[in-house]
């Protein structure tokens, strides 16, 4: 957390404040200006960048009457909507005084104030309205939604030529990027790029042996013809072996780690394909080359001159 606000500094305290009142900005530029000077000086004797735990903190402190003149300065001039809840943890550090509490009850009070409603409610106020860095408890991150399931954009199974029995898995939906630059091509040119990615798993199911992983493993992304396959053939290198006559494709670069894939056992791969260098096209096709590259008609498993992931292509 960025500013421990429970605690105060050693004979330290912010200026009186008058009783004359002020308008709703005042108040609260007064009350931010009070939690900032005694973050400040607290960051000052602790020299340090940031704020540290409470039980650090506690342990650095030589007397509970700090702790209660702190909150004396940030009660008085708490904004009404969380006034009370400012004087409650003033009260409560003025009652440890007035008890002699010390070493680890100081700390266990602490625990205690941190974890109340009093406490949260000034810890949101200064959140909001003062800044999160300064806010006691921190500020919790948002909550993010839950990552859609990973889904199976294809898989298959071969036996590659030493006899080795392989699953391949691999995951979707398949991340794209398309990129293009029209600012540094040719007048009526565009240079254009995409890239295509995902992850996967390979399962050794040859019975009772470790496997490699396997060389001859080439999988794609495929289209059956139109704009896509005129602007690779024609623009690029193309690597469709495996494909039928008038389809086009682009292998998947395959980066594993493991050498080798237990008895029974997997592997976990991150692939990439698509044109790794630009290419240029007419500025009039850029769209419709980039719809075309992001839904190839199929992701496809080639082994040899084998396609053996049937669907829209094989």
């Amino acid at each position: 957390m960025a500013f421990v606000i429970a605690a105060g500094l050693v004979g330290c305290s912010a200026p009186a404040t008058t009783t004359t009142t002020a308008s709703p900005a005042a108040q609260s530029a007064d009350f931010c200006g009070t939690v900032s000077t005694h973050r400040d000086r607290y960051l000052q004797t602790m020299n340090q960048p940031s704020g540290s735990d409470l039980a650090k903190l506690v342990t650095t402190l030589s007397a509970v009457g700090d702790l209660k003149l702190m909150w004396t300065d940030i009660a008085a001039v708490a904004p009404p909507e969380i006034k009370t809840d400012a004087v409650a943890a003033r009260d409560a550090w003025s009652k440890a005084e007035s008890a002699g509490i010390s070493g680890n009850k100081i700390e266990a009070l602490g625990n205690a104030l941190l974890n109340s409603g009093s406490v949260s409610r000034v810890n949101a106020y200064i959140a909001a309205h003062c800044g999160a860095e300064y806010a006691p408890l921190g500020v919790q991150p948002t909550a993010q939604p839950t990552p859609t399931a990973t889904k199976v954009a294809a898989e298959g199974v071969w036996t590659d030529r030493n006899g080795y029995k392989y699953r391949i898995v691999i995951n979707g939906p398949v991340d794209y990027k398309f990129t293009s630059d029209i600012k540094n091509a040719l007048p009526g040119k565009a240079i254009v790029s995409f890239m295509h990615a995902t992850t996967g798993t390979i399962y050794n199911l040859t019975p009772g042996r470790n496997a490699p992983v396997p060389e001859d493993l080439k999988f794609m992304t495929a289209w059956r013809g139109g704009i896509a396959c005129d602007t690779l053939f024609s623009k690029s290198d193309d690597n469709s072996s495996g494909l039928p006559d008038g389809a086009c494709g682009r292998a998947f670069q395959v980066g594993i780690d493991a050498k080798q894939i237990p008895d029974g056992g997997s592997v976990t791969y991150r692939a990439a394909s698509g044109l790794n260098l630009a290419i240029s096209v007419d500025e009039s096709s850029v769209e419709q080359l980039r719809a075309a590259f992001s839904s190839p008609d199929q992701i496809t498993l080639v082994t040899g001159s084998a396609c053996i992931v049937k669907g829209a292509l094989c």
